[in-house]
C-alpha cells in the first residue's frame, strides 16, 4: 500500500512539474488566436484541480496508512489510540498522525495556489515562446 500511495504522490508532483510546458506546447500546436487566455485560463484551472487533489491525496492517504497499521481513530487517549498497532509501527504511526495535525489540507491547497501559479505562469510563457520562434525559424 505504501508503495501504491508514493507511486501517485510521484505521478502528481510530476504532473504538476510539466502541465504547464504540455499546456504550452498543446496550445502553440493548435494554432489558436487567443492563446495566452485560453491557455491560461485551462492552465489555471488544471492547476487548481491539481493542487487541490495534491493537497486532498496527501492527507487522505495518511489516514489510509494509519488505518493500515490497525490505528483507531475513535480512541479517548493514546493507549487506546495506538492499542491495535504493533510495537514496531509505533513510531511511524506517530509520525502518520502527526503529520495529519496542524492546518487542513484545503488551507494548504489555499497557501500553495499562488507560488504554484508564478511558476506555472513563467514556464507556460517562456515555452510557449520558445515553441513560436522554433516554428517560426522553421517557417
Amino acid at each position: 500500500m505504501d508503495i501504491l500511495i508514493n507511486v501517485i504522490s510521484y505521478i502528481t508532483l510530476v504532473l504538476l512539474i510539466f502541465l504547464p510546458i504540455i499546456l504550452s506546447k498543446l496550445t502553440v500546436k493548435l494554432h489558436l488566436k487567443s492563446k495566452y487566455i485560453i491557455g491560461g485560463s485551462a492552465l489555471i484551472i488544471l492547476s487548481l484541480i491539481l493542487l487541490i487533489f495534491s493537497a486532498w491525496w496527501s492527507d487522505f492517504s495518511s489516514q489510509i496508512l494509519l488505518t493500515q497499521y490497525n490505528y483507531n481513530f475513535n480512541g479517548t487517549n493514546e493507549t487506546e489510540n495506538f492499542k491495535n498497532v504493533k510495537k514496531i509501527d509505533i513510531q511511524k504511526v506517530a509520525e502518520l498522525k502527526k503529520s495529519l495535525m496542524g492546518i487542513g489540507w484545503p488551507l494548504k491547497a489555499i497557501m500553495i495556489f499562488p507560488f504554484y501559479l508564478t511558476y506555472s505562469g513563467f514556464a507556460f510563457f517562456i515555452t510557449t515562446r520558445i515553441t513560436k520562434n522554433k516554428i517560426l525559424k522553421t517557417v
